[in-house]
């Protein structure tokens, strides 16, 4: 598969996801690079700030230059 099927792909999967959200590729992006730590009892505490690490800058430099 190469890179524009890919992204197309990508595109559509987050138009069934999250289909109620204005650009739904960005809600589906942003979930993604979200940290989701656990803390006790095993419960899911959700920080909204993204990762950004060198590999995210990267994954994001890639995307939009498609």
């Amino acid at each position: 598969m190469d890179n524009k099927k890919f992204f197309y792909a990508i595109v559509l999967l987050s138009k069934v996801l999250f289909y109620s959200e204005p650009v739904p590729f960005d809600a589906m992006f942003s979930n993604v690079l979200v940290d989701k730590m656990s803390s006790g009892g095993g419960i899911p505490n959700v920080s909204r700030l993204p990762k950004t690490d060198q590999q995210t800058i990267d994954a994001i430099a890639q995307i939009y230059t498609v």
